[in-house]
């Protein structure tokens, strides 16, 4: 037994100091020069340098309640044996706390934009009034380090909050409606992903393929394989490099599917809402126009369109006419898409820009742009492929050219390995606590 104890022991002594090197590897330090075991230590502190970021404050005040708690190198044995997982709490309650602040600053200086910027002139006056709401949404985010704290933070406030507050200048976007949007419909709409029904769009024939969707079975079959994908994942290193590109691509899809669907919940039910859906099952894409225009998170697609792709169109009909305006609409829409997809990498990261994600989409932009060039010449009448093939063309063409372009720099820099660990994390820190429950 005690030598059980003694194994179980050290399990989680490794556990904890891989926990450890993770969260040096969150803030980009050099780990050969930092003690592990004592990132307080005169050395350590000298690897980290001036930083003087929030990150690195919080993972310091969290090893001093550690070790005010007696979980220093030589008596982290017994502590973790008793509670597996009091790591986890002190290194993510700091996290926790720093996401919370940066939401209700959001939510406050929202409150400044329904109330006091709706009712300055639109146009650059308008605009200028923003720019303080706009900065602050750009640097907040940086103060995060987790994965899934920091990803759908940097997703909703950089990018997606700071377009429609540009909009909003210029009475255009989601937030410019008629009548005006109460406070709490505002917030919402500024803040997540979401698109609300338009009531005079015609519905679409029912198929039969619509008529057994169950919204909550799909939901939960589609959280069951994201798990089943993070387990495996968990043994990257025994399966065969073939199969890895699979499942990243499904755990990007499924991941950013139920984050944003998840989002939407509460909307929905606080302000009963009829959400428009944020993706439309891009695995059945026919086409790459088919999959970035209509079923491939449809949120980003809503605010580039306004944001860049008109805007652009407009202006190359005057100067190209109207024939030969769509391609560089298109191409700049996706480049824009590429510089932000660039934005979240360094947010995530901290490392300087490869632009590997931005010739990504440059490449989709330019083969979509011919694609539908070569529709019109056929005069709409398609490529000409029956579904059985052109899906799994689409499909491939995304998945082969995203391990090519768009997975290398996530996987360089460790952010697959840093997300998968936090989901194990996550999840024996919530089993802990489900069976301490279970046992009072």
């Amino acid at each position: 037994m005690k030598v059980r104890a003694m194994e179980v022991s050290h399990k989680y002594i490794v556990s904890c100091e891989i926990v450890v090197a993770q969260i040096r590897r969150w803030n980009n330090l050099d780990i050969g020069g930092v003690d592990l075991t004592n990132p307080l230590s005169e050395r350590s502190q000298s690897r980290m340098g001036n930083r003087g970021e929030e990150s690195d404050n919080n993972i310091l005040k969290s090893w001093k309640a550690l070790q005010e708690n007696g979980c220093t190198r030589w008596k982290l044995s017994s502590s973790l044996f008793e509670k597996p997982y009091t790591l986890m709490k002190y290194i993510m309650d700091p996290e926790i706390q720093t996401f919370t602040e940066i939401w209700l600053t959001a939510i406050v200086t929202l409150i400044f934009c329904h109330q006091i910027a709706a009712r300055i002139q639109s146009g650059a006056a308008r605009l200028l009034s923003l720019l303080p709401i706009i900065y602050l949404f750009t640097t907040l985010p940086l103060r995060l380090s987790s994965v899934h704290l920091a990803g759908p933070t940097i997703f909703y406030l950089v990018w997606l909050g700071n377009f429609k507050l540009i909009l909003f200048s210029f009475n255009q976007g989601p937030l410019s409606t008629s009548p005006p949007l109460s406070l709490l419909h505002f917030i919402s709409i500024a803040l997540f992903p979401i698109k609300t029904k338009q009531t005079p769009i015609s519905p679409k024939p029912p198929s039969n393929n619509n008529k057994l969707h169950n919204p909550i079975l799909i939901f939960l079959l589609k959280f069951c394989l994201l798990v089943a994908i993070i387990i495996l994942e968990n043994y990257r290193e025994l399966l065969h490099p073939y199969l890895i590109l699979p499942l990243y691509c499904c755990h990007v899809y499924l991941g950013v599917e139920l984050v944003l669907a998840v989002t939407a919940v509460p909307v929905r039910a606080v302000l009963g809402l009829e959400l428009e859906p944020q993706f439309d099952e891009p695995y059945l894409a026919t086409s790459l126009q088919d999959f970035w225009g209509r079923r491939w998170n449809l949120m980003v697609t809503s605010i580039l369109r306004p944001t860049v792709y008109d805007p652009v169109r407009r202006i190359s009909t005057r100067i190209l006419g109207r024939r030969w305006a769509l391609p560089p609409a298109i191409i700049a829409t996706f480049v824009v898409s590429g510089l932000m997809h660039e934005v979240i990498y360094y947010y995530v990261t901290r490392v300087a820009p490869t632009w590997e994600v931005t010739w990504f989409f440059v490449l989709h932009g330019f083969c979509v742009a011919v694609e539908v060039g070569v529709k019109k010449a056929l005069k709409g009448g398609g490529w000409g492929l029956p579904p059985a093939v052109s899906r799994p063309l689409t499909v491939g063409f995304v998945a082969v050219t995203g391990g090519w372009l768009f997975f290398p720099q996530v996987i360089r820099n460790g952010v697959d390995v840093k997300a998968i660990n936090e989901y194990s994390i996550l999840v024996g820190f919530i089993g802990e606590q489900v069976t301490a429950n279970a046992l009072l």
